[in-house]
């Protein structure tokens, strides 16, 4: 559930913070991908777009990992 999805990445969050883990994560959830701070889009193979999350969404996922922990 989109719960339980927000807990897991709050603690994904907080290892990639706290003890600098990369993690790459594919989805086809906007929610989820607005916990990172980065977001490459691929489409038919290709990426078609490469961006820097808005820090807004960074400063909600960073309230939702902390209440995650």
């Amino acid at each position: 559930d989109s719960e339980s999805s927000h807990d897991i990445m709050g603690m994904l969050d907080s290892l990639n913070r706290q003890d600098r883990i990369t993690v790459i994560v594919v989805t086809h959830e906007v929610d989820i991908a607005a916990f990172t701070r980065r977001t490459i889009v691929v489409k038919d193979g290709n990426i078609v777009r490469d961006a820097i999350t808005d820090s807004k969404i960074n400063q909600q996922r960073s309230t939702l990992s902390q209440s995650a922990e």
